[in-house]
């Protein structure tokens, strides 16, 4: 066998080159919550919502007040009433309740006995009051001068009773009979219902009121004569006369 060929080129043996890759590092990256925008929270109108409690108030305050004028109407028909029922509920008198009741001026001399004045406050201040009326008497007259007091008094009145005792009849003809009496009203009234008698008024509001059936002969008939009369006890009587309010008349089919 022939020896193998020897070859004088040396072959090139190949150099691999390892290069180092460049290493990527992912990091991560922290997040702010506080950071991210947020929504803007629109704010409550506190002026709205004053108006809504106020409306509602408002109607549930009138809801409240026509239930009880509805009540007080039916009361006052006798629906809900039974022996108890007031002189004012008697009468059937409802408007006085839903408006300011009527005034009454109560004229009656300060120099009366005792016991008549005790009359006067038990059955007309009192008594025509749990009527519904208004009672003023000069006794409150305060620091106002009587004449004063009693032209605006007049005015305001829906009735005048004047109580006819002989005290009444003295300072009526301007004689005190020396009790002194300097707050009474008596006289000025005379005076004034002179006047009005004389310029045509109209006296239609004047009453008399007699504390017993003899007192009559102390009534001024000049001024009071074709007046109505009424004792001091007949309080209920006075009530319908001052209000014009007619006498209960009974149903006759029932």
């Amino acid at each position: 066998p022939l020896p193998p060929p020897t070859s004088t080129m040396a072959l090139a043996t190949p150099t691999i080159r390892m290069e180092a890759t460049p290493t990527i590092r992912m990091e991560a990256t922290p997040t702010n919550v506080s950071e991210t925008p947020q929504a803007p929270i629109p704010a409550l109108n506190t002026g709205v919502i004053a108006g809504i409690i106020a409306s509602a108030l408002v109607l549930v305050m009138v809801i409240v007040g026509v239930v009880i004028m509805v009540f007080a109407v039916q009361w006052s028909r006798g629906d809900g009433g039974g022996a108890s029922t007031s002189a004012l509920l008697q009468l059937d008198i409802v408007a006085p309740r839903l408006a300011p009741p009527p005034t009454v001026l109560l004229v009656y001399s300060l120099a009366s006995p005792e016991g008549e004045r005790e009359a006067v406050l038990q059955h007309l201040v009192r008594g025509l009051g749990e009527c519904g009326l208004d009672v003023v008497s000069q006794e409150w007259a305060g620091r106002e001068t009587p004449a004063y007091w009693l032209e605006r008094s007049l005015v305001q009145a829906a009735a005048v009773l004047c109580v006819c005792n002989e005290a009444f009849c003295r300072e009526w003809n301007g004689d005190t009979n020396g009790s002194g009496v300097q707050s009474n009203i008596v006289y000025p009234l005379k005076q004034l219902l002179a006047s009005d008698i004389a310029q045509g008024q109209d006296i239609s509001k004047y009453f008399v009121v007699l504390l017993k059936h003899k007192h009559s002969c102390f009534i001024p008939t000049e001024y009071f004569k074709s007046r109505k009369m009424f004792l001091i006890t007949e309080t209920q009587s006075i009530a319908r006369a001052v209000t014009n309010t007619p006498e209960f008349e009974k149903d006759l089919d029932h």
